[in-house]
């Protein structure tokens, strides 16, 4: 399972985000769709294979294969709504300092030396566009639409799993949290 993500984490290395080219008018949800496609292959992937893992591992019996997905899916839910919010609170946090400088020029430079280890949507739109109220909209209709993937993964994972009300309990306020973080 884990080398699957090993995989696909590999592939995302040479699916460059930076290089797609932008023009004012170019198609922002096929640009959304490739950074989806991109963090699900570097971020999401592991965190979803080890969600099926865990469910194999705990399962005294043989496990449905309904069950390994559904926990699959909400990993890789899980995984690209931290990741965006990871991108949100980077660019807010950038933009504090380059209204300062008023160089919007730093936020495609300095995403390492800000703690992310590789360029953000905003980075690219921004380089591209110039706009940043387009990218705040784009980023508050991605959390908005990673947030009802996340909470319906989460509805198909208790539908296919044994009713553990302590666990679902725990998962539950850890999605609401995160959905509230997104919001």
């Amino acid at each position: 399972m884990v080398s699957s993500a090993i995989a696909d984490a590999m592939r995302a290395e040479f699916s460059d985000l930076v290089k797609v080219p932008l023009t004012p008018n170019s198609d922002l949800s096929s640009l959304s769709k490739l950074w989806l496609e991109h963090v699900t292959l570097r971020h999401s992937a592991l965190l979803g294979e080890c969600c099926a893992a865990t469910v194999v591992l705990n399962s005294p019996s043989t496990v449905s294969n309904s069950l390994v997905q559904s926990a699959r899916d909400f990993g890789r839910s899980w995984g690209r709504l931290t990741r965006l919010l990871a991108e949100v609170k980077f660019v807010n946090e950038a933009q504090l300092k380059i209204d300062e400088q008023k160089n919007w020029k730093s936020l495609a430079s300095d995403f390492t030396e800000s703690g992310l280890p590789e360029p953000t949507l905003a980075g690219v739109l921004y380089a591209s566009l110039g706009d940043i109220a387009i990218i705040s909209d784009l980023y508050k209709s991605l959390a908005t639409s990673l947030t009802l993937q996340l909470h319906a993964a989460f509805e198909r994972l208790l539908q296919s799993s044994d009713d553990r009300n302590d666990v679902r309990c725990l998962i539950e306020e850890s999605v609401n949290l995160l959905a509230k973080e997104a919001s």
